[in-house]
């Protein structure tokens, strides 16, 4: 579950950059060229914070719903499937990422449609055939865009908390 102290002081983040976009509209702010160039500076420092959080927040609805599916699928060979790459993935992360069933599958087929993998299938060590998959380029270059956004939204989380972020202020 995501923590409520941090959703929490993203919400406040949420009304400061909701607030400061009303203000860039006020004519008497926009008069003001100092309080304008200062409001616009805040809010686009703002910006990315609220994009960021807006992804994260989609990302706790998408697995509550992978969760849910998991709990309804009645395929015991797509469950074990999944439970073998969830154990890989964990393995492979020295336990960094953890994931549930219903959680994986979502993922990748969102991935598949989006043309960030594509899928095959080949028969496994058992006889089955089995569906694997691959990235491609365009998977590799927008996971170096997510690679820069995570830098940039640990950077800016980071701020925040420290209390250094003028977005703060």
């Amino acid at each position: 579950m995501a923590d409520n102290t941090i959703l929490n002081r993203l919400d406040g983040l949420k009304l400061k950059y909701e607030e400061t976009g009303q203000k860039l509209t006020d004519p008497e702010v926009i008069a003001d060229v100092k309080q304008f160039i200062q409001l616009t500076k805040e809010y686009k420092e703002l910006e990315p914070i609220i994009e960021t959080s807006e992804r994260y927040r989609t990302a706790i609805a998408n697995l509550a719903e992978a969760k849910d599916t998991l709990a309804t699928d009645k395929d015991e060979e797509m469950r074990e499937m999944a439970r073998e790459m969830i154990a890989e993935l964990e393995a492979r992360s020295d336990h960094t990422f953890t994931l549930k069933e219903g959680t994986l599958y979502p993922i990748l087929h969102t991935l598949e449609k989006d043309g960030a993998v594509k899928s095959y299938e080949k028969e496994a060590p058992t006889g089955r055939m089995r569906k694997y998959y691959r990235i491609t380029r365009k998977g590799l270059r927008l996971l170096d865009e997510k690679k820069e956004e995570r830098v940039e939204f640990t950077h800016t989380v980071n701020a925040i908390l420290a209390g250094t972020s003028p977005a703060l202020a």
